[in-house]
This record gives C-alpha cells, structure tokens and sequence, in this order.
C-alpha cells in the first residue's frame, strides 16, 4: 500500500508544481501540452520489397527519436545501453558464475528516411535467451554456429570432389583423346543436414517526439515486415516491449536470472520441484511484475490499432517452462474488439496468451472448455490461436484465453460491482523451495465456505434443501461431473479449483446475483489423457488437504435424492454433452486450427517433438474422447452399486410439431434455440446433432426417468405410442417411468382443430 501513497504524492505535487509554474507565465499554456505521436508513413504490415519509412510531426520544431530493437526511445541513449543474461545456469550444489552475455540497444535521432528491409537472414537474438534453468538449454533453434561450420565443411568437400571430377576428365582425354562431360560424383559425401531457417523476422519501430521544452509525445509503434502473410495460416500478434523488462539478469520476468542464482548461492537443502524454484518470474508486484508493452493483430493486410498495455507472466508451475504464458492488462478504454470482431464488445477483460502443457499436445485445455461449455458453470473463452511476434522475431503459437478474475465473472454475469464478487480457488503451493507436498494455497476469503462444511457436518443438514441455500445445486453437479469424466488429473481437487459468488444487492433480473456459489472450470490441460482414470474416487473421498473442496460433495452423495440426482444429470450428459461423436468433433476442430502452423513451432521451441509425436497425442485424445462413456457407465454403476443399464429410444411423429424433455434435456432443439444455464457463461456448441430426432440414450436401471411431450404453437399432444405404458400414461404428456429394460416411445403431436 505505501507504494500507492507515494505515487499518489508525487501525483499531486507535480501536479501543484506545474500549475504554479504556468500561472507565472513562465510558459504559454499551449506549449506545455504533450506533443502529438509521431506520423508513420506506412502502417504496420507484411510489403513485397524493401521501403524507405519516413517518420513526420504537424510540429516542425520537434525532435524524432526512434529505435528497432523493441526498447523506449530516449534521447538520452543515443550511444546505446546493454543489459546482462546468462545461458547456462548452474544445477545445484554447484555455486552460479559470472558467466554473462550482453545485449545492446539504442536510440537514433530521426535525420533520414529508415530503411526497412528483408530480415530473414539475420540472426536470432531473443530465441538464443535462456528461460529456463538449464545448464545447456535443449530448445534453442540450432546454433548458427553449427549451421555456418557444416556448411563451410561441405563448401571444402565440394571443392575437393570438383577437382576430383576434373582430374578424371583429363585423365580420359589423355588416354582416349576424347572430351568427356564434367561429372559430379561424390568422392566425399557431403553432410547431410537440413540447414534451419532463422526465426521469421520483421522490423519493429517505435517513435517519440520532444518539443523545445524537453516534453515528449507518447510512442507510436509499428512493425514490418518484407515478404508474404500468405505463408502464415493464422494472424500475427505483434507484441513489442524492451527486451531487458523480459531477459535481464536482474529485472527480466522471463528468466531465472539473479533471484535464481541468489537462491542458489544460499546452499539449499530442499531442492524440491522446479516450479518451486525462487526465480525472477516469480517476482511479486505490480510495480515489478508487469511491463509496458504495445500489441497490435495483423491479420491478411489489416492491422488492428495498436494498444499500450501492461505485460505479465502467467502461470503456476509453468512459469518454469521455456515458453512463457503471459497476460496483457488493458486500460479502461480499451478493448480487443479488433482482434476478436466476432465477439462483440470485450470492454473491461483481462486476456491470457497460453499455450497448453507440452508434455501432453498443448491443446488439450482448450478442446476440454469447448467441449463443457453451456453447461451450469463458468468457462474460459477461447478467442483463437495466434502466430505472436515478439519484438519483430517468431516466439511461437499462443491462444488469447479468458482471465478467471472478478473482471470476467462481471463481464460474463452482468453484476454491477466488480469488488463484490468473491471468488475463491486454490492451487498447487509452489511458493515454497521444498520437496515435501503441501497443502493447496487457497485463494480468496474462505471463512464462510469453512462455516458451510460445518454446517454439512450435522446430518440434519445433509440434504439438497439445506445445501441449495447455500449453493447453485445445478452448477456444483455439472462441475463436479465435467471435471470427473474429462479426467482432470492435475491433482484436481486439491489445485484448479474455483466458484464464487456475488455479494452486492440481488437483482430479480439477474439469477446469477442471488448470492449463491457457483463454480469455474479452468485449467484442463492434463484433461483427455487417461481413459480408465477413476476420478469419481478421488473426488468423493475427503481428506485433510482436500475437505474445503470435497467434503460437501463426498456428504451429498450419501444423501438418497442428490445421488439419484448426479447419476441421472450424468447420465443425460454422457447422452448428449460428451457422445463421442460431439467430443471428437471439437477436438479435431481444435486440432486444425494450429496443425499448419505446427512445425513452425516446433522449430522454435522443440517441442512438440515431431508431427508424428504431436499426432499420437491428439490421437490419445480422440480414443478417450470414444471410449471414456463406456468406461464412466461402468465406474459410476461400480461406484455407485447399481444394477445395470437400458437403452432409451425416443423420436416425435413430426418434429415440426413437437418436442421432447428427457430429464434435463431439451430434445430436438438448435444451437440457436438452447436456454443457457444461468450459471454458464456461454452457450454450448455443436449440440444440434446430439440433440436430433429420433434419439437414443443411456440410463441405469430402476432410476426415476422423467419424459415430457411439448407440442409447438398451433399443434397439441395426441398420445403416446409404444410397449409397456398403461392406457393412462398413453395420453399423458408427462411420464415417470422407472424402466427394468429397453423401452422405445414416439410422441404424437397433432394440429389444433
């Protein structure tokens, strides 16, 4: 908090001193405004050949200052600054050395036009920085080094076969007296060896004005590059920001860097994980933590405008990964309504640009919130995969993600105060160097959620009436049962698990506002890989580390009419959310969204390790996606002790006028047409297939199934035609059955006379 105080003093009395000072007239009031930005002569963009970029002001009497390495002009380093980085690290117990690189940037003053040319052959700068702590870094682009000494190798074995060539055309002429044709056989193999392309680059430029009085303009911001966009299948994200605010030694977010080696230095005892590590991206602080940064979309000749925002690492233990996940603050203004144009107005949210956990395929995460949206919870949106650029160099593919904040919940749940939404979540502790295993670090107020538990603990208060006072009952099953079948095994629930609730004055409009918990689906990365994973078990069994997340849910499933409850709403979704058909629609939708731009990846970060290795995962996925019905039935009848299954088989005489509720479900309907969850935050996709007349499902034996025909303006229910129901149930609209068998039922709608 002092932090705050005194950048509000230095606020105030340099807002007091300059006052005074234009009240004497020192100064014409006009001269004392912010100059203008600078003019480019171009926009930010991909051009066929090299240009000369010209940079102007409406004041003549301004200076330009700008510079191409991604730093803050500043007139003042005009000779140019460095800063330190290592590249290999030493691994404990072995003490840190001095053994720096140094980067340099600068600062031109604006005198001529800038010459903006093809830079695919220049040599890598920020994919030849360490990120890790690894003593070699495994996933640097090969070294230029390499590919120069193999080269030139090969020039000399050229020779050497040219010569030999020769030497045998003359002895031929010799001894025949006849001219043969130059042959190329090889008498030393040449190398064999694929030479990398560098990482594609473009020229970023940034550009201020200073007036006479030494005040100077904001930066203008632009990138180019020379060549063709067509050769990139997504659109380009440039993020520019000062390569020490990421790299350096000492103040870098992107590198272990100094608190690393300090660590280090200290002889630890426990080494514990990597994710538990002290390291500089684990530095804490709005003032140390986030950087300044300009991001801009080019996107097949259109560019986007170019926002100021503030950059942050993002993660738990993937802030120990080589490649960064990070989250971009916007200001109150601003939005990426031009980087998302479907989307509408995304005024006042938080983005992360993640990519998925490379031991498993990176698209995992996304492909699981896709297949679980429109249920009763909240998911993070995905907006789309992006190529980011990161000072003009390649840094990889990156998906623009919801931030799970109070920002989003009042954005997605339209509550007016934002500081009245409590959200709640834990994680894996990594905050701590150890190798013991800890308990979750909780996140939020938690002082009611443990009065709750209490409550639940008297079996008096162990029912749905008690538990929905307190919680939507609607959203706490489906998370639950989203999280149990897509198999979360990243120590779920003990880490990644978020609800919330709102705390301002209840809306009668808004359902959400009612003060109840609701739950957030997040982090599903290591979600879609293990098919026969029993996570029901893990989830119903309470013990110390888990009883904030689990006792409530491992209570209820004692209690006869939530459990008969979970098993049907289960049931319905296997039906329907998670039929493999759907599931594997998504997943293979996600797949194509980033295979183009795959190797491109891989090149620059090693990993996946190949196409083929990419594919075997994907392939993981889809096999689960096939096979994790069939093997949830038989977990949950196992679990649950029930006596086997049925097959429901139900359709309409005409769908044009009529249709059907199964339980939960909402048979026959549009994507268009489904009501969304109140507790969701956004509608389900790709629903109309599994939602189609006739229909079939799944359900366990001796449970209460309830059907319901609903007719359509102009048309009325006739009756029921099908085995097995009484002449009263025939003409009834609304049926509880409990089936022994397979039952099959046709609703019959008629016009209204």
């Amino acid at each position: 908090m002092h932090y705050r105080i005194q950048i509000l003093f230095l606020l105030i009395t340099y807002s007091l001193f300059s006052t005074a000072y234009l009240k004497a007239g020192n100064v014409p009031q006009g001269e004392a405004q912010f100059p203008n930005k600078v003019v480019f002569s171009q926009p930010s963009g991909f051009y066929e050949k090299e240009f000369k970029l010209s940079l102007s002001h409406p004041d003549s009497n301004v200076k330009i200052y700008y510079t191409l390495d991604g730093s803050e002009p500043d007139p003042n380093n005009l000779k140019g600054s460095t800063y330190r980085y290592k590249n290999n690290y030493e691994q404990p117990p072995n003490k840190p050395k001095d053994n720096f690189l140094y980067h340099r940037y600068k600062t031109y003053q604006y005198t001529q036009p800038i010459l903006i040319k093809d830079r695919s052959h220049d040599p890598d700068r920020i994919s030849q920085i360490s990120t890790t702590t690894d003593k070699w870094p495994f996933y640097f682009p090969i070294s230029n080094k390499l590919d120069s000494t193999i080269f030139y190798i090969n020039r000399v074995f050229e020779q050497i076969n040219t010569l030999g060539n020769r030497l045998v055309r003359k002895y031929y002429k010799i001894s025949t007296g006849e001219i043969k044709l130059l042959h190329t056989k090889e008498f030393i193999p040449l190398i064999t060896y694929k030479s990398p392309a560098y990482s594609y680059k473009g020229t970023p430029v940034r550009a201020i004005a200073v007036n006479e009085l030494g005040i100077k303009s904001p930066i203008a911001t632009h990138t180019f590059f020379i060549g063709s966009q067509e050769s990139f299948d997504l659109p380009i994200i440039v993020l520019t920001v000062p390569e020490k605010d990421l790299f350096d030694y000492d103040e870098g977010i992107f590198v272990a860097g100094h608190d690393y080696d300090n660590w280090l230095a200290s002889s630890p005892e426990n080494l514990g994980t990597e994710a538990r590590i002290p390291a500089n991206w684990h530095k804490k602080g709005k003032l140390i933590n986030r950087k300044k940064a300009s991001l801009e979309q080019i996107n097949q000749g259109q560019s986007s405008a170019v926002l100021s925002i503030e950059l942050k690492i993002h993660g738990n233990g993937s802030r120990a990964d080589s490649d960064k996940k990070f989250r971009i603050y916007l200001k109150k203004w601003q939005s990426l309504d031009s980087f998302v144009t479907e989307r509408g107005n995304l005024k006042g949210l938080r983005f992360n640009f993640r990519i998925g956990n490379k031991a498993t395929n990176f698209i995992a995460d996304t492909a699981a919130e896709r297949i679980a949206q429109g249920l009763s919870f909240s998911t993070q949106n995905s907006y789309g995969y992006r190529n980011i650029f990161l000072n003009g160099e390649y840094y990889g593919i990156r998906n623009i993600r919801d931030v799970k904040d109070t920002h989003y919940l009042s954005y997605f749940y339209h509550l007016p105060h934002r500081k009245k939404i409590k959200l709640l979540f834990n994680k894996f502790n990594n905050e701590i160097p150890t190798n013991k295993d800890l308990p979750s670090l909780l996140k939020g107020d938690f002082q009611e959620w443990r009065k709750i538990n209490q409550a639940f603990d008297q079996q008096e208060n162990q029912s749905i009436n008690f538990a929905q006072k307190y919680i939507d009952i609607d959203s706490f099953i489906d998370y639950y049962i989203a999280e149990i079948f897509l198999a979360n095994k990243d120590y779920w629930p003990q880490n990644n698990y978020a609800f919330w609730k709102y705390l301002g004055k209840y809306n009668e409009d808004n359902p959400a506002s009612d003060g109840r918990y609701r739950w957030l689906l997040y982090d599903l990365d290591a979600a879609l890989q293990e098919v026969n994973y029993e996570s029901l078990k893990v989830a119903a069994i309470a013990n110390p580390t888990q009883d904030p997340f689990t006792f409530i849910f491992s209570t209820l499933l004692k209690n006869p009419e939530f459990k008969e409850r979970f098993i049907t709403r289960f049931s319905d979704l296997m039906n329907t959310t998670f039929v493999p058909e759907r599931t594997i629609s998504i997943i293979e939708n996600t797949k194509q969204e980033v295979e183009k731009e795959l190797p491109r990846h891989i090149q620059r970060w090693k990993y996946p390790l190949s196409i083929e290795a990419w594919q075997d995962n994907i392939n993981t996925m889809v096999n689960f996606a096939r096979d994790r019905p069939a093997i949830q039935y038989q977990q949950l009848q196992s679990f649950f002790e029930l006596s086997g299954t049925y097959q429901l088989k139900i359709d309409v005489n005409d769908s044009d006028f009529g249709a059907l509720k199964v339980n939960t479900l909402h048979l026959g309907l549009k994507d268009n047409e489904l009501t969304k969850p109140v507790a969701a935050s956004c509608p389900a996709v790709l629903m109309d297939k599994v939602l189609a007349f006739p229909w079939q499902g799944k359900y366990f034996k001796n449970l209460s199934l309830k059907l319901e025909a609903i007719p359509k303006s102009g048309y009325v229910f006739s009756h029921w035609q099908g085995a097995g129901l009484t002449d009263e149930q025939t003409i009834h609209p609304i049926l509880e059955l409990q089936p022994e068998a397979d039952i099959k039922l046709i609703a019959v709608f008629e016009r209204v006379s």
